[in-house]
């Protein structure tokens, strides 16, 4: 795939500058799931598919790679996958994970890391920024300056996962299905949690993030949840039913 990508992208530099750009918009904001091989593979299907071309300036090149992830449907897998993919490959792929980017064999999810909430956020921030490409005293902001959570959302919150707790939390049969290792558990684990909260409060919020952080010192988790809140809501606690309620069952399982 890395082979692949990189002769795509040889000698054309526009591209290549657009991509290094596209690259630094997501790391100043801390989305370590769009990596950059993601990133390349997903420009170089721009390229395949003349979204993008070798004679585009530098400014038309990024604002299409933008507005493409902005325009991106995720309801079907997408990628180098060849055009006899057995059907139940793909479904499985689109039955395990929130997004689906397939590289040439069609067996490997490039996107897998990307969550429906990660993609989301992207979206929202990607087409403000869009606005923004052409104007010189916007460059720092957009691709320089470091997006930390705390300023990026209205309400943030820490939750703190020590190894016991973890250790419970990752044998509930929901984390423990079609899962190879802890990173794999804990993915499910953030996944049953980001449907739990958009289930109790989705009309509260314009996007929810969650970010995971890991201390190997003192063998901790811990997740940081952001929310930026709809205009009218100033609280952004859920006022569903509780959790003794027999109602309560369908909305927190």
């Amino acid at each position: 795939m890395i082979r692949r990508v990189s002769a795509e992208l040889r000698h054309k530099e526009h591209i290549m500058s657009a991509l290094a750009l596209t690259c630094r918009w997501f790391k100043c904001r801390s989305l370590a799931e769009f990596d950059d091989l993601f990133l390349a593979s997903f420009v170089v299907r721009l390229l395949e598919n003349n979204v993008i071309a070798k004679q585009q300036d530098l400014l038309t090149v990024l604002r299409n790679i933008f507005s493409a992830i902005v325009n991106w449907d995720t309801s079907a897998a997408i990628g180098f996958q060849p055009e006899d993919m057995d059907e139940d490959v793909l479904t499985a792929h689109m039955t395990a994970f929130d997004v689906v980017f397939l590289d040439s064999t069609g067996y490997w999810n490039i996107a897998s890391g990307i969550s429906k909430d990660s993609l989301l956020l992207a979206k929202a921030d990607l087409s403000r920024s869009i606005a923004s490409l052409g104007d010189p005293l916007a460059f720092d902001t957009l691709f320089l300056e470091q997006h930390n959570l705390f300023s990026s959302f209205d309400h943030y919150f820490k939750v703190d996962l020590i190894s016991e707790s973890k250790e419970v939390l990752l044998k509930l049969p929901e984390c423990t299905i079609d899962t190879v290792d802890e990173n794999d558990r804990l993915l499910k684990f953030v996944k049953k949690l980001s449907e739990v909260i958009n289930n109790c409060m989705d009309e509260r919020f314009e996007n929810l993030y969650i970010q995971r952080l890991s201390d190997v010192k003192e063998q901790k988790t811990s997740l940081l949840l952001g929310f930026r809140i709809k205009r009218g809501w100033t609280n952004p606690l859920t006022m569903g039913p509780v959790a003794t309620d027999p109602t309560a069952k369908g909305v927190l399982c």
